[in-house]
């Protein structure tokens, strides 16, 4: 689902990459092609199906400089998605027992956590993102390049200029999001069957 608001459009290509994946050397290439501010962090992004999810997500994002609750919508590919994040203070630590409590009314049928260690530059057109995250002893590693421009329209413009620029292959994208590569298997039937995955 696009959504109408473009402010609501995350806009993404997803890169699966191998274990012995050159790290330093893509961060350089990176550094080479855009000028942004460079992050590092831990985050534990926490996600949640409820009865009335179908075809949405929601997440709990926290680590040591950001804390947010979004919904997200569920396509069949990851490029275009709806992610409406509300900002959650940091002044008290990690409010993901309050999100919980906030959801629960909903009925919560599946909780399941996602640990990312990662990497990203920020610029003007699109942030670039590499991380590894791990679910329960199974770890992937990935390259994200997310548009930033205001006009939707143009989001696939910029995407395809940084990865050709990163020699990155359009061909070659993962098209599932980091919930279903991670968590999707471990869902009961019945929740898959409510997000649409039989």
């Amino acid at each position: 689902m696009v959504p109408v608001d473009p402010a609501f459009a995350e806009i993404e290509h997803k890169f699966l990459v191998a274990d012995n994946f050159d790290e330093q050397g893509f961060k350089d290439s990176v550094r080479g092609v855009m000028q942004g501010a460079e992050v590092e962090s831990a985050v534990v992004d926490t996600y949640f199906v409820t009865a009335s999810s179908k075809g949405y997500l929601y997440r709990h994002r926290f680590d040591d400089k950001i804390q947010d609750f979004s919904i997200k919508s569920v396509e069949k590919d990851s490029e275009s998605r709806l992610e409406i994040n509300l900002k959650l203070s940091q002044l008290s630590g990690s409010q993901l027992h309050f999100v919980r409590g906030f959801l629960s009314p909903l009925n919560i049928l599946f909780e399941g956590s996602i640990n990312k260690k990662l990497w990203a530059i920020e610029g003007a057109e699109c942030e670039v993102v590499y991380y590894m995250a791990d679910c329960r002893g199974v770890t992937i590693r990935c390259i994200e390049v997310e548009s930033k421009v205001a006009d939707p329209s143009q989001s696939l413009e910029v995407l395809e200029k940084y990865e050709k620029l990163l020699g990155l292959d359009c061909q070659n994208r993962e098209t599932r999001s980091i919930f279903e590569l991670l968590l999707r298997p471990e869902l009961p039937k019945s929740v898959k069957n409510l997000m649409g995955w039989h």
